[in-house]
This record gives C-alpha cells, structure tokens and sequence, in this order.
C-alpha cells in the first residue's frame, strides 16, 4: 500500500505535467495567429506570370506575314485597345506595323486572360519596367517579383491623414481615436458635396496614402493635412458646371477649351493649393497611377515658358544687356523690323550665334539650372517617371505623381558643342540649303527647339506653377522646394540640386522682365507686355506700378499636330499687393502671401480669340483670389 503522500506527489507531477503541455499547446496556437516576419507578404503570382508574358510578347519579334488567324484576340477593344496601341508606339518598344501582332501574342501567352483592366496594367507595368532597362534581354522573374511583392500586413497603424474646410477638420484617412487629438471634432468628407472636386481628390488621395501605408510603402509618424483649399475648388467647381452648360459669360475663354488645367501653389511652402482639372484629358489622367491629381499630370510642351530657364542663364552670365533681356521676356521676343522673325533673338542666344568661344555652354548650363528647378528628374534612366515627383513623398512617384517636366537639352560635357550658325541654320530651315555635312547642326536644333518650348520637352499646369514659385525664391536666396500634397509638419523638402547664391541677382533680372509681362507698351520697345490686355480685362486697370503680379506665357505652335493652338501661362502673385493695387480685398488667407499659378488650355474646334490660358489666370484672380470690388 502506497504513502497518502507519495500519493498526492505523483498527482501534483502530473497536474504540473499536464499544465505545462497546456500551456505550451496555448503559446503554439497563439504564434500561429501572430503574424510573423514574412507572413504578411504577399507575392501576386498570377500578375507576375502576366506582365512576364507580355515581356516576352513585346520583345519577339513578329515577322508581318504572320497570318491573322493565328494571333488570339485580347481581351480589349474598342477605346482601351486604342489607348494601349498608342502606349505601345508612344514607347518605341514596338514598330508600329507589328503593335497588334504582339498584343495578340501577349493575349495568347496565358490561357485565360481575367479582363481587359487586368491586360492593360499587366502592358504599363511591362513597358514602365523595361523603360528603366531598355538594352536587358528581358525581364527575369526576380525582376518582377521584386517590383510586385508587397508586404502586406493590416496591423500596421495608417497614418492619420486630416482636411481643413473653414473651421471644420476632416478626417480622410487614419483612426479617428488617434486623430482625435487634432480637434475637438472630426467630420467626414460625406458632410462635402458629392460633384465637389476636392472631395474627389481628397478621397482618391487618402486611399492612396492608406493602401501605401498598408503595403510598408508609405511610413509617416506625424499626422498630415491635406494641401488643397476646399473654397478655392469650390470656386472653380462653378467654372465646371458653366463648361457644362457652355454659358460662362463671365469668362467666355472657358467655354472654347477643350481642355483646361490650373494649379495654383503656395510659393513659399510648395504646399498645392487648388488643383482643378476640366476636358477629356484630365479623365485620362485620373487613372495613370494610385491617387492621381490630373491637374499635375496633364502635359504639354512649354512653349515660351521655357525662355525663362534660359533667361535666368543669360542673365547670371551677363552676356545680355538686363534692359534687352526683360524686354525680350515682356513680348516673347522681338517685334519690329531689326528681325526677321519674333523668335530670332532667343534663337541666337540658345546656340550662341557669333561668340567667339569654340563651343556653346548655353543649353547644358541651362539644363543643370532647370533640373535645379525640378524638370527632368529620373530622366537620365529613360524611366517612364521621367519629369515626375511624388506629391506626397517625392520618392515615390507612384503614389500621387505630379508631372514637373522635362526639357530637352543635354547635359554640359567638359568640350561644349560647336553649334552652327544661326543664318546656316535658317537656311536649312527653310529648305534652301541640305543639313548633310553641317557640322553643329543637330545640337543647334535642338538647343533652338528647346527655348522655343517644342520638340520633346513637355510640362504640366504643376510645372508651370512651380517655375515661377522656383525663380521667385532664387531672388530672395531661399532654398528651392518640390511641390507637396499633404504636409507633414517636417517643414520645407529641398530639391537635389540648388543653385549658388550668385543666382540671387539673375532671378530678379528675370523677375522684372515677368513683370513687364504685366505692363503696356513702353517707350523703345514695340508692343505691350502678353498678359497685359487680359488683365485689363479681368481688372479694369493696367499695371503700370507695383501690382503684385509677374508672368510669362507661351503657345503651342499650330504646326504642331497634337498639341497645336495651347496656351501655357506660369504666374506668380504677390496677393497682398494685388489686393491693394486692384482696391479689393483676398478672398482667402493663405499660409505665404505669395503665390504662383500654372495654367494650360487645350483649344477646341470652335474659333479661340486671344491667349486663352491668360484670359483664365487673370479670370482666376478676379473671381477667385480677391472679392468683389465694393462700388
């Protein structure tokens, strides 16, 4: 017979045994519903098996005999087929006789294509990834993988994400508990009108920013608050709705354009202020990348607006008279009969016709100060982010995209280029003499098309905005900025490159001649300044003192087939000081009293008279910066 207390120790050993398994069983259930490292990544096989066979589809060459029979249909057609076609040509990835070829190998790569959206993003990740590797053979799985894997994991804390409407704080995105210490009280954007354009984008940008955040992305510690001013969208969503019915009486040029871009920013921040986007356009842009404003992404070449860049190099270079420089910024060249055409001045100066230096440093001098500014960014890669920043981090470029631009010039080489003269080169021209032979010919045409805003440079109403935000702040020796979306409270972001300070002088060369833009016409000079009729117009006044205002415009050659007849204007508005020139008081409080405004204009088919994009930048100030002028 066994001790009572031998007993009663077996027992408890086996109790503790028991409880220890229990226990251990416990800490084994609980780990398996923790995430663990790695668990939360997911890895989309079936979209890396799709843009690796349009990889390959796009690569193979397809000889033009192949017969049509044995080509698969995509899943697209249609209008989205088109548009894939022209991003195919637009790439130069594909000769245009075998597009279709290698879209119908593409649709028969796989056996069963999900559907037309899936088809066309798996084409604009292939085309975006061998951009960025043009001379690879193709694209390995690790490649993509790499680009499509995220790690996903819904524990992570979204950022708190906030609006400002008058008094009211919205929430956009984040946990209302956490964001609560914002302000008393959190109201949604349901309580804003459905059709209001900053609810649309305040809600296409929060979702953005949530999916990046969840996706390990986007990491933000401080609360941001979303740039844009609902009064002033509020403002210009009438001027959507006068398009709509096709009577704006109070501003006929909006009515003519097909398309119509504005963005105006706060210069002394970088902080985008209204973003408005109108036409058919601004619909396509809206679905180019995750939170898009297509009011930054709508593009065209500068035009005229690209002499600024030039200028400022002139300027700094002291080459020019400062008289002649800003009198040939007022009317975008020159005008009476010392010329043979207006545009021949800025011709000269961009391939220094008649220095007697060896070579010509104008157009890669001229190129560092416009990547200073923010154009070209991520083009030495031929990436197709080329010309873009991200507006909520400026390395991400997927996530809300604002296009800045991109100018073609060449980067300086240690032996600038020997360019030719500029009466040879008009000779070519004009047919009057063959290129074949001339020495200096091609970096001649390119520096020419360059200050004359054509060829392959384009820009964006963000771009323009930016440029005048960009050469205001270089005359007061601040650091230049790149343009923001949300503000995070971490203060000013530098661009990479920032001019020397010597720079200071030749912004405010520049800055005269954009106020002369302003002006009417002087003593000495032919003709007014090519905003100042619309601002008489919109005002009722000329600017013949300090008005607060600076500008240059441009437009599109009508040779040009796509963009043909568009008017650019890039402003810069000290409110303030317009306010007290125009005897009106600011409709609005901005944080910086100085502003800066991009604009572009797509004519339609109908008859366009005048510069429409100034018509609509002076029609801004009148309607929406200043109130009504009390009788």
């Amino acid at each position: 017979m066994k001790a009572y207390s031998r007993v009663l120790a077996q027992r408890a050993i086996t109790m503790v045994l028991v409880l220890c398994l229990l226990i251990s069983l416990a800490m084994y259930w609980q780990s398996t519903q923790v995430v663990q490292p790695g668990h939360s990544v997911y890895r989309p096989a079936q979209r890396i098996a799709q843009v690796l066979a349009v990889d390959a589809a796009i690569r193979q060459g397809v000889p033009n005999s192949t017969p049509q029979a044995t080509v698969s249909l995509p899943p697209c057609d249609g209008r989205a087929l088109s548009v894939l076609r022209a991003r195919l040509v637009a790439s130069g990835l594909v000769p245009v006789e075998q597009v279709d070829e290698r879209i119908g190998l593409a649709a028969q790569a796989l056996p069963n294509w999900p559907g037309c959206a899936s088809f066309i993003q798996a084409f604009d990740v292939a085309i975006s990834m061998m951009a960025l590797a043009p001379q690879d053979p193709g694209l390995s799985e690790q490649q993509v993988e790499q680009a499509l894997t995220e790690d996903v994991n819904w524990t992570r804390r979204l950022p708190c994400l906030l609006g400002r409407d008058g008094p009211k704080t919205l929430l956009l995105a984040g946990s209302a508990l956490m964001c609560l210490q914002a302000a008393p009280e959190l109201d949604s954007l349901a309580s804003l009108p459905q059709q209001s354009s900053y609810r649309q984008l305040a809600s296409v940008t929060a979702r953005a920013v949530s999916v990046s955040a969840v996706a390990g992305k986007l990491t933000v510690e401080n609360k941001g608050w979303l740039s844009l001013s609902p009064p002033i969208h509020a403002a210009l969503d009438g001027w959507s709705r006068c398009r709509e019915a096709r009577q704006c009486p109070q501003l006929q040029a909006l009515t003519s354009q097909r398309n119509i871009s504005v963005v105006l920013m706060d210069a002394s921040t970088g902080l985008i202020l209204a973003a408005w986007c109108d036409g058919r356009a601004c619909a396509e842009a809206s679905r180019r990348a995750s939170g898009s404003w297509p009011a930054t992404l709508v593009e065209a070449p500068p035009a005229s607006t690209a002499k600024l860049m030039f200028s400022l190099h002139l300027a700094q270079a002291q080459s020019i008279e400062p008289l002649l420089l800003q009198r040939q910024i007022k009317t975008s060249g020159q005008n009476d009969g010392l010329v043979v055409k207006r545009n021949e001045w800025w011709e000269r100066q961009a391939i220094c016709d008649k220095s007697s230096k060896p070579g010509c440093d104008t157009p890669g001098r001229t190129r560092l100060i416009a990547e200073a500014i923010g154009f070209n960014v991520a083009c030495d890669e031929s990436a197709a982010a080329c010309g873009r920043w991200g507006l909520v981090q400026k390395n991400l470029p997927g996530l809300s995209p604002g296009t800045v631009g991109r100018i073609a010039l060449d980067r300086p080489s240690t032996k600038p280029p020997r360019m030719l003269d500029w009466n040879s080169y008009e000779a070519v021209r004009q047919g009057r003499q063959s290129q074949r032979g001339l020495q200096g010919y091609e970096p001649a045409s390119r520096a020419i098309q360059a200050v004359l805003g054509a060829g392959d440079s384009r820009t964006s109403a963000l771009g323009l905005a930016l440029l005048s935000a960009q050469i205001w702040r270089m005359s007061q020796d601040l650091p230049l900025l790149v343009p923001r979306a949300i503000d995070f409270g971490t203060g000013i972001e530098a661009t990479q490159i920032k001019p020397p300070s010597h720079y200071q002088r030749a912004a405010q060369t520049v800055l005269g001649g954009m106020r002369k833009v302003l002006e009417p016409a002087e003593p000495g000079w032919q003709g007014p300044g090519t905003v100042a009729g619309a601002l008489e117009r919109a005002l009722g006044r000329p600017c013949k003192t300090d008005c607060g205002l600076w500008a240059k415009t441009g437009t599109v050659s009508r040779q040009d087939k796509v963009y043909g007849g568009t008017t650019l204007l890039t402003a810069l508005i000290n409110l303030p000081a317009l306010a007290q020139w125009s005897e009106r008081a600011p409709a609005l409080a901005p944080a910086g009293p100085i502003l800066a405004l991009g604009v572009i204009a797509m004519p339609g088919a109908g008859p366009n008279e005048g510069h429409a994009a100034s018509q609509i930048g002076m029609g801004l100030l009148r309607e929406v910066l200043l109130a009504p002028k009390v009788p």
